[in-house]
């Protein structure tokens, strides 16, 4: 069910501040509940209600979990989330006011960032999120048992997964650090991952920061850091250097009947580091890219998947992203495994 009218004052529409909860029901007033999310579950105030709005940024997190349960159990018939770019400035993201009276008149695509059904493709990005930051506290930064499941439930896995030596923490953190990929779509060129690379901080004065520790640290240091270090690590850099001396760049076939050499055709991102390596600082900016890249166009993909928008097509394919055919024969034959 979706709002049609330019002004929304239909759906109940919530926010976190502060770890407190904020609301906007019907043509109201944005109202201080006062009340932390497990308090807010206790009250009435969702009782005989249809359609709960809420942004979907870390803040909200634990909140869209809970919503997500009530929608299960058919307490709440619709939970939809919107962009944190509802609002346009940093300051602005900071006012509960006026995020919610913004969600109001935000009336853009869900493909751009607009109002969409929290469905299941959405839940472990939220679960995780909620689970990571709950986990701090008490098992600092490593996986639990139910944060990993998360991980591996998350519609953005089972294409990260066809990466060798990836590092599962970084990338659990890095995917609750995104949330969505629909977040950063240019809406005049849907396309581009440009909006996304900019967030992270894929620069070439940022990465030069990332790579050595004496070089000032730029704008977006640890989001660029930690793409960095999902893929990267010194000890396989020095394998794959070694590699490349030897064998090439070019992937080795898989079908091959002699023992393989060289990089196995999941290794899509070293290979591209290795293409660069004479300038350290662009090859760990172009791998990171390209990670970034195979990150976002699969989740897209993923979120897509049957859906009636897409059609009968992935948006992913194989042979448009890798330059090798042996990479994409790999990478499909991975997902008929996942």
């Amino acid at each position: 069910m979706r709002v049609n009218t330019a002004t929304d004052v239909m759906s109940l529409k919530l926010h976190v501040d502060s770890d407190v909860v904020w609301v906007l029901a019907g043509q109201g007033l944005p109202t201080c509940t006062g009340q932390r999310v497990v308090d807010f579950f206790g009250t009435d105030m969702l009782k005989n209600c249809d359609r709960v709005r809420v942004v979907g940024n870390a803040d909200n997190a634990a909140l869209i979990v809970a919503l997500y349960t009530l929608k299960l159990r058919k307490e709440i018939e619709s939970l939809e989330v919107v962009t944190p770019l509802v609002c346009s400035t940093y300051t602005e993201r900071q006012d509960p006011e006026f995020v919610l009276y913004s969600m109001r008149n935000f009336t853009r695509s869900p493909s751009l960032g607009g109002f969409h059904e929290v469905t299941n493709l959405d839940y472990p990005a939220y679960a995780l999120i909620n689970e990571l930051y709950n986990q701090e506290y008490t098992h600092g930064f490593k996986l639990t048992e139910l944060s990993r499941r998360y991980l591996e439930a998350h519609p953005a896995w089972p294409a990260l997964s066809f990466l060798r030596f990836i590092d599962e923490v970084k990338c659990a953190h890095l995917i609750a650090n995104i949330i969505d990929p629909r977040w950063y779509i240019d809406p005049c060129n849907p396309d581009r991952v440009a909006k996304l690379e900019s967030w992270l901080g894929l620069n070439p004065k940022t990465q030069a920061g990332v790579f050595d520790s004496k070089q000032s640290k730029w704008r977006y240091h640890n989001r660029c850091s930690l793409v960095f270090n999902c893929w990267f690590d010194t000890s396989l850099s020095l394998e794959a250097e070694d590699n490349f001396k030897e064998f090439g760049v070019s992937p080795w076939d898989e079908d091959m009947q002699n023992c393989p050499v060289g990089m196995a055709p999941c290794d899509f991102v070293w290979r591209v580091w290795g293409a660069n390596k004479t300038k350290p600082i662009t090859a760990g900016l172009r791998a990171s890219q390209m990670f970034v890249r195979f990150l976002r166009n699969t989740w897209l993909s993923a979120l897509y998947t049957g859906s009636k928008t897409a059609g009968p097509f992935p948006l992913f394919w194989p042979a448009d992203f890798f330059k090798h055919a042996v990479e994409a024969a790999a990478y499909t034959a991975h997902r008929s495994k996942n």
